[in-house]
């Protein structure tokens, strides 16, 4: 008799630990997914924002070869002053927008990025609780 529950409570014990690491490795596998997942948007939000960076980088040589050419041609030093002070307005201008431009564009990345793998730790802890 005692040897009978003995195993009872063995087989229980083993039910329990087997369903316990099932559980745990679907939790790993939701994981490991989410983990891709976030790795994957992260890749193409950086992409992106390289893209824009190469943009950003053209756009800005083509202003100031212009300036260099209208630089050239001008008549004086009055005007090549004057041609400078409106490059530079519009170089600041132009680097503000810039510079907003891919702020708005890494906190998309942050949070389209981070957004699986905060998810997978909620429903992770939801398990655990």
């Amino acid at each position: 008799m005692a040897e009978n529950a003995a195993k009872k409570s063995f087989e229980a014990g083993a039910k329990t630990a087997r369903e316990a690491l099932e559980k745990g490795a679907a939790t790993t596998e939701q994981a490991a997914r989410e983990a891709e997942h976030s790795f994957s948007s992260a890749g193409e939000g950086l992409r992106d924002f390289n893209a824009k960076l190469m943009s950003f980088g053209q756009a800005n040589t083509v202003a100031n070869l212009n300036f260099f050419a209208e630089l050239a041609r001008a008549k004086g030093p009055t005007e090549a002053f004057e041609l400078w002070s409106r490059h530079a307005q519009e170089q600041m201008q132009r680097f503000t927008e810039q510079s907003q431009e891919l702020g708005t564009l890494g906190q998309r990345i942050a949070s389209t990025s981070g957004e699986p793998l905060r998810r997978s730790f909620d429903q992770t802890l939801r398990r655990v609780s």
